[in-house]
């Protein structure tokens, strides 16, 4: 394919004989027209933390670069298209993509590109040239980085497994929806003997380990010293109380396997319940059968017995139902008394390891895992849209989604209790393809979720959805606006109470360090996020306070700003994983990744709220 330009980027590897050494890489046949075609053979490769400099050039002076992330660079070297898209120009000089020569005060900082897969394209005259940038790391794992895809992944399968089993106990009828559950209903009453001998094993006799724990004790009643307590006695000799740390043997159960055996015991514990309720609703199917074959023998008897075997078949089927509610029964009573006995609740499951040595080695731990492992297989594979394929290979889009769903999940917990009615995989609608093929669509641009909580609050959250820039494109339901460039957050949050419209929560996600946004002490350095940061601080609508039936005015005087709060999230350093840093009194920077809990997002949801219903 001819290609109207040349690309060519040069990566530092170091000196010789005190000259610079480049990489020097021509790019232009990794160019081709489809935006999707990826290819791990045929992607331009650089390293992270390495100085890049680049040389882009067209005979057509309107060509244009687009990087994945480009916003991240200094302006100096970027412009903006009338769509506010960051892109390079063209031009006879070489560019600097990225130096090491960091300067706090200069206005010539860059911003490397982090280990990842990111896409560019050349605009020429309403043609688009697509490839790939592959960054490597040098100085982080890359295992780490697939965490977040794994996470997420493996996020959106179970959540998509949750709300098939709980729209199949409404509709008992769709065998497509069951065939999981029944399947594991199955293998469970095959090993239920053998699971009831193990658990009341376990429950006597589990895993257990001698362990030392100090106390400080009298001096005089040093019967058992050993190295740890003449180390404490060095250490503290001017002690006037002639104390000293004692050793005591105790025997505990907090060990990795037990933690994986009540997890697995868990797991079992809900599988059942989800069982006895799809039996219980089953239940009137099988009768309603029965009954109509039984009126059926009645009427044709005398004149044929076809209907014999059908009817003994229908008894049969209800027998077996009833066998297996009360096999499942006294199951789920004996896993849900497991799970209440004192030792377990000494447990750290928290922090439980999957592959401990001593499962394999204890028959029973043995057999409890093995059977785990099987009924988590038998669920019918979810089948995630191809376009998430495409958008894993994008660390900073990949973020992005990972951080929405996680506000998903927050919203979710008992803490907040708000349940999702409709929206992407929410909502019970026919045309849900989760429901109706298994199959979860991509999560678009502009989608809509509906959260329904406690006292008649309401709230719907929005992703990556550009708002109106003026209030006549406004109305109840899409109740903000602005006049300034920055019109697209990552995630709104629209919060409505008494069916009466609060204020919005805006979130914005950027897989970038914490000085890379900036603050208002260097707004002038042209901080491309912070400016866009500070434009969602300034939304506007005419709808806070107000109810639905509330038609707004063009010169109406509006009362009360939308946005109280501008949250922006960011990958934590170590140093800072725990801090959560409010700036300006709107903006609050937001460390965080893929190994914390949803505590930190609880907190932060349920103090936003407090601040929307408090202005």
């Amino acid at each position: 394919m001819d290609i109207p330009f040349k690309l060519i980027i040069r990566e530092w590897i170091g000196e010789k004989n005190g000259q610079d050494q480049y990489l020097e890489t021509e790019c232009d046949h990794y160019f081709q027209q489809s935006p999707k075609l990826y290819n791990e053979e045929n992607v331009i490769i650089i390293t992270e933390n390495r100085d890049i400099l680049m040389h882009f050039s067209s005979c057509n002076k309107s060509a244009r670069l687009y990087i994945d992330t480009l916003d991240y660079f200094h302006s100096s070297i970027c412009k903006e298209d009338e769509d506010e898209n960051i892109y390079i120009e063209e031009s006879e000089e070489e560019i600097v993509l990225f130096s090491n020569k960091f300067n706090t005060e200069s206005k010539d900082n860059y911003y490397p590109f982090i280990p990842g897969l990111y896409r560019i394209y050349v605009t020429i005259n309403e043609k688009k040239y697509y490839a790939f940038i592959k960054v490597n790391p040098k100085q982080l794992d890359s295992d780490e980085l697939s965490l977040l895809r794994d996470e997420l992944e493996s996020f959106i399968e179970n959540l998509a497994h949750d709300l098939i089993n709980n729209e199949s106990s409404t509709h008992t009828n769709n065998e497509d929806n069951n065939a999981s559950l029944a399947n594991q209903m199955l293998l469970l009453s095959q090993n239920y003997n053998k699971l009831m001998n193990v658990l009341g094993d376990i429950k006597k006799n589990p895993r257990s380990k001698l362990i030392k724990k100090y106390n400080l004790m009298d001096y005089s009643r040093a019967h058992n010293v050993d190295q740890v307590s003449l180390k404490y006695l060095l250490k503290h000799s001017s002690d006037t109380k002639k104390r000293i740390l004692l050793p005591k043997n105790e025997i505990t159960k907090n060990l990795p396997e037990n933690a994986m055996m009540i997890t697995c015991i868990k797991f079992f514990f809900k599988i059942t319940k989800q069982i006895l309720i799809y039996l219980n609703d089953l239940k009137p199917f099988v009768f309603r059968e029965k009954e109509i074959n039984f009126r059926d023998q009645q009427k044709y008897q005398r004149r044929i017995n076809i209907f014999d075997s059908t009817y003994l078949r229908s008894k049969h089927q209800i027998d077996w139902v009833d066998d297996q509610e009360e096999i499942m029964r006294k199951l789920n009573a004996a896993l849900n008394n497991f799970l209440l006995e004192d030792w377990v609740k000494e447990v750290n499951v928290n922090n439980h390891h999957h592959h401990a040595i001593s499962l394999y080695l204890d028959s029973r731990y043995r057999m409890l895992y093995s059977l785990y492992r099987n009924l988590k297989s038998i669920k019918k594979k979810i089948q995630l849209d191809a376009e998430y394929a495409y958008t894993w290979k994008r660390t900073d889009k990949l973020y992005e989604m990972w951080c929405f769903v996680r506000v998903i999940e927050a919203l979710k917990t008992d803490k907040l209790g708000f349940i999702p009615q409709s929206g992407w995989i929410f909502g019970d609608n026919e045309s849900n393809p989760l429901l109706r093929q298994w199959h979860v669509p991509f999560l678009e641009s502009k989608t809509k979720i509906l959260f329904l909580g406690k006292n008649n609050s309401k709230i719907q959250l929005v992703y990556d959805e550009a708002i109106p820039k003026s209030y006549s494109g406004t109305d109840f339901d899409n109740p903000v606006y602005t006049e300034f460039p920055h019109n697209r957050p990552d995630c709104r949050l629209d919060y409505y109470q008494n069916d009466i419209y609060f204020g919005s929560i805006v979130m914005d996600f950027k897989y970038r360090p914490a000085n890379s946004i900036g603050s208002v002490n260097n707004y002038n350095n042209d901080y491309y996020a912070f400016k866009q940061l500070l434009q969602y601080d300034h939304f506007a609508s005419s709808y806070v306070g107000r109810a639905k039936e509330y038609k707004p005015k063009k010169s109406e005087k509006r009362l009360k700003k939308p946005v109280t709060e501008v949250w922006v999230f960011y990958p934590p350093a170590s140093s800072n994983k725990n801090e959560i840093t409010p700036k300006n009194n709107w903006l609050t920077t937001v460390p965080y990744g893929p190994k914390e809990g949803l505590e930190k997002l609880e907190n932060l949801i349920i103090n936003g709220i407090d601040t929307l219903c408090d202005e």
